[in-house]
């Protein structure tokens, strides 16, 4: 993460992806989890970007539908809508997009 805002130019925008299929196991007011591509982790390893603005990429339900041999489109849809009425699992996600702007000097 260093060495790519190193390279970017004042004001420059670094956009990644990061996959995430593992368990949020943190503990709330205790510990989070850093160690892998969790919102916690990102938003550390973002800590000298002057804007991070982190975006999920599928919730629980449409993840699990996703790995679904096939990958049926009716299947994901339905994940989706019912991952719309789970707004508090948004930690259980298939990913990440991340878009972090380098401070202006």
């Amino acid at each position: 993460m260093r060495e790519m805002r190193r390279v970017l130019t004042p004001g420059g925008f670094l956009f990644l992806y990061v996959p995430f299929l593992s368990p949020y196991h943190a503990l709330l007011g205790y510990y989070g989890d850093y160690f892998r591509f969790t919102e916690d982790g990102l938003r550390s390893l973002c800590g000298d970007f002057a804007d991070v603005k982190l975006a999920p990429v599928r919730g629980p339900v449409e993840t699990l539908a996703h790995l679904v041999p096939g990958r049926q489109k009716f299947l994901r849809r339905i994940g989706r809508w019912i991952d719309g009425f789970r707004r508090g699992s948004g930690k259980q996600v298939s990913g990440y997009y991340l878009l972090a702007q380098k401070a202006f000097v």
